[in-house]
């Protein structure tokens, strides 16, 4: 089931060019707009793309690592449509795997699994906007689902029926980050993306499209990009031996 979405800030815009017509009078022709060609690439989410990241006050020694581990139907509600598994580690150990489903115009957030801590997973029907494709303009992006909490594999309850907001802001950020472990560092211009009304505390990022989060808050600190590298051996798949976050 595909997700409804509501823009709250933004009118619909439509673009029109008018030509004459040859006995005269003025033809109005709507103009298309251009569609993502590719959500994953353009999201950040393809198949086995790691970003590493470190603290920015120094407070933390370890390397937070997010990676694409698995692209297949495994965590999918739907039989033989792949969905994404983003796996947080922090120091090598995972904290929270996030399954997104990139559609156009959304990143599609189905599940998100606290392995720290509670161990608490929300499942979200049919998922809330993690992140959307904005045309470089603002918008505060509604989202109605049904969120079940589980435990131990197990419901807790009801699904309960959650409006979530994620909000885009419309002027960009410059962050100093790096693709390439540090050796070089260049000012990307962010989008910040904040969220409300989800049942957990969902950190702030900052968005740069067919780059990815260039920084991001996680355990009450805030991390800039690092380095963005492809995980080698066993990726995309289960058992992954290339840990995104680990220092060689």
């Amino acid at each position: 089931m595909r997700s409804k979405h509501r823009l709250l800030s933004i009118p619909t815009i439509a673009l029109f060019a008018l030509s004459m017509a040859c006995g005269g009078g003025d033809e109005e022709i709507q103009i298309e707009k251009p569609t993502m060609g590719d959500p994953a690439a353009y999201f950040g989410v393809e198949a086995c793309t790691c970003y590493e990241y470190e603290v920015t006050d120094g407070s933390d020694a370890r390397m937070l690592g997010v990676a694409v581990e698995r692209v297949d139907d495994f965590y999918s509600d739907e039989a033989g449509k792949d969905v994404h598994a983003v796996v947080y580690r922090l120091g090598g150990a995972v904290q929270a795997t996030y399954v997104v489903d990139p559609t156009n115009p959304d990143l599609l957030l189905t599940r998100m699994q606290n392995v720290v801590g509670t161990g608490d997973e929300w499942r979200l029907t049919p998922g809330m906007s993690l992140a959307h494709w904005l045309e470089d303009r603002s918008a505060m992006v509604s989202t109605k689902v049904q969120a079940t909490l589980y435990r131990n594999a197990s419901p807790e309850g009801e699904p309960q029926e959650i409006e979530m907001r994620t909000l885009i802001d419309e002027s960009t950020t410059p962050i100093r980050a790096s693709l390439d472990g540090g050796e070089t560092e260049q000012d990307y211009d962010a989008r910040l993306i904040q969220y409300s009304q989800t049942p957990w505390k969902e950190p702030k990022r900052w968005f740069v499209p067919e780059i990815g989060n260039v920084q991001l808050e996680f355990n009450g600190a805030r991390w800039i990009l690092h380095n963005k590298r492809i995980l080698e051996g066993g990726c995309p798949g289960e058992s992954v031996q290339d840990i995104c976050g680990v220092n060689p």
